[in-house]
């Protein structure tokens, strides 16, 4: 009979076959014989994370080598990797800053380490981090890709550009290497207009599902998109979402995740709820750190990152981009307390509100705590989902609604290449978007009905053809004065760019009207999603015909 260590060993020769099940069940059966193998553990939670993309699974089997070897520095690592994927960044930055301790030449972990400092918004330790770890080790993979992605995201200096270059060439000849700076070319021709030329480099990358397959194609969808061919631009952008839902990564999601959130919370609020709600706000009253925050909301894709941009240049205001702390809030209320929110948010104490308002700042980077001299604008779109929970937690804060055409809306989704999660992955079909979009609209309509909120609707193809009009109500809505500087919104902070968000990329001169009515181009496409969103067209005052 096969000792534990040997059916361990068996096991990694599994997983580097690409066998990761059958690796995870002879390691299970293996530390049925021992459990005391922090290596095996620690194997579950690598394939896990890399080979079947089960996050929880990995997360509990790197929790318990951990327990086995808390000195590991490669656990650490894995357990920091993880956390960061399931966008719990300042877990993240922590554990590998405790990895790194155990083994200051780990280079990936300081890669990661300074990626998480970008999703944090420190633009200079992000960069010295991963541009270190890549003078350290270029031949890495992960290291050379998040150093693209530096590199495609912040402003760069010459010395900084001139050490990617040199990279580049270090590893232009190794397989692993070659069709990453295809595409990184390719973007950067993009971006140029050099729209032949990009197509040139893609034509060398190949269609393969757990790779480039999806980025080659949503490149090659706004190539087409650009020289005006939107019948093949749908082609593409089809064929790349198809990658992305047939994927390792794409298979672990479904839709009921965030349709039944949405359910619940339709069916949890009545006038009893709102009753409940509003006496744990009047009993628990507390001092706040700072003061309640404006929340920028709204379906992706509709307006939110433009909106913030332009609220960001007021210099009375400071917008924060999609950091998602009330998601986060969510997750640690539940392990911390065991309560699940909204449902729970009755037996909120001042104990736990206090908890929520200092987790909240540090979930934001410490921002609202920073900026007290600003009004602190919190831009998550979905945030719309989590509107009862940050009512109980801020009862004062206004919230700014941002509409689009339907259609334009969910079309825009359809045909961005997001990082997938529970809610993006909606995104990868038409019908399955715009169904979102109803559930969503359906959802805050009812959450203004049923809860004394403060807020303001804005409409994105209003915005763009009253600017100033617009603005101005928006401006006095959260109680600021008109500003000039609002029109020069598509300047970038000094420091880096103020949205890490896809949009980032299409907000670089002034408005057009260019994405008014873009559905209508597609529209042989989009039955089925005018099926589903004719009533919430007409509802909005929208038509079919007309923008």
């Amino acid at each position: 009979m096969a000792t534990a260590l040997q059916l361990t060993d068996k096991a990694k020769k599994l997983a580097n076959a690409g066998q990761f099940e059958n690796a995870i069940a002879l390691l299970k059966q293996s530390l049925s014989l021992d459990p005391n193998q922090p290596e095996a553990w620690r194997h579950i939670g690598y394939i896990s994370i890399f080979g079947t993309v089960d996050f929880a699974t990995a997360v509990d089997a790197l929790a318990q080598s951990l327990t086995l070897d808390p000195v590991d520095a490669q656990t650490y690592y894995l357990m920091g990797y993880v956390s960061q994927q399931m966008n719990q960044i300042d877990d993240s930055i922590e554990l590998f800053r405790i990895g790194l301790e155990y083994d200051p030449s780990h280079v990936e972990m300081l890669s990661f380490l300074g990626m998480g400092y970008l999703y944090k918004r420190k633009f200079d330790d992000a960069k010295m981090l991963v541009l270190q770890a890549l003078s350290l080790k270029p031949d890495n993979i992960k290291v050379f890709l998040n150093a693209l992605n530096i590199a495609e995201i912040l402003p760069l200096d010459d010395f900084e550009r001139a050490q990617i270059t040199a990279a580049i060439k270090k590893v232009e000849k190794l397989p692993a290497f070659k069709e990453n700076i295809l595409l990184f070319e390719a973007k950067e021709l993009f971006s140029e207009k050099q729209y032949d030329e990009a197509k040139k480099r893609l034509s060398k990358i190949k269609d393969n599902i757990e790779q480039l397959g999806a980025a080659k194609n949503f490149l090659l969808g706004d190539i087409s998109r650009r020289e005006g061919d939107h019948d093949a631009a749908h082609g593409f952008y089809a064929k790349a979402n198809r990658m992305q839902k047939n994927s390792t990564e794409g298979r672990r999601y479904k839709l009921e995740t965030i349709t039944n959130l949405i359910d619940d919370t339709l069916t949890l609020l009545d006038q009893n709820f709102s009753n409940d709600l509003e006496t744990v706000i009047e009993q628990n009253k507390i001092e706040r750190p700072y003061p309640d925050p404006v929340f920028l909301i709204g379906f992706p894709r509709s307006g939110t990152t433009l909106t913030g941009k332009i609220l960001d240049t007021h210099p009375q205001l400071f917008t924060a981009d999609e950091f998602s702390a009330i998601d986060q809030i969510k997750v640690h209320m539940q392990q911390q307390y065991g309560l699940d929110l909204p449902r729970d948010i009755p037996k909120l104490t001042s104990e736990h509100l206090a908890f929520m308002h200092n987790l909240y700042n540090l979930k934001q980077s410490g921002l609202p705590a920073a900026q007290q001299d600003h009004i602190f604008i919190d831009k998550m779109p979905l945030n719309t989902l989590h509107v009862p929970i940050i009512h109980a937690l801020f009862p004062n804060a206004r919230f700014i609604y941002v509409t689009r055409h339907p259609l334009d809306s969910v079309l825009s989704s359809f045909m961005q290449y997001f990082a997938l999660n529970a809610a993006m992955y909606h995104f990868l079909d038409i019908e399955t978007a715009a169904h979102l979009y109803k559930k969503t609209r359906e959802l805050w309509l009812k959450e203004k009905e049923i809860l004394p909120l403060k807020y303001h609707e804005l409409r994105y193809e209003n915005l763009v053809n009253n600017f100033d009009e617009e603005v101005g109500k928006m401006l006095e809505f959260i109680g600021v004065p008109w500003n000039d500087a609002v029109h020069e919104f598509y300047k970038e902070r000094a420091d880096g760019p103020t949205t890490l968000s896809p949009s980032r990329t299409q907000i670089t001169g002034k408005l057009t009207s260019e994405p008014q009515g873009r559905w209508k181009k597609y529209r042989p496409h989009l039955e089925k999603a005018i099926e589903v969103l004719e009533p919430v067209i007409t509802e909005l005052g929208y038509d079919l015909d007309k923008n």
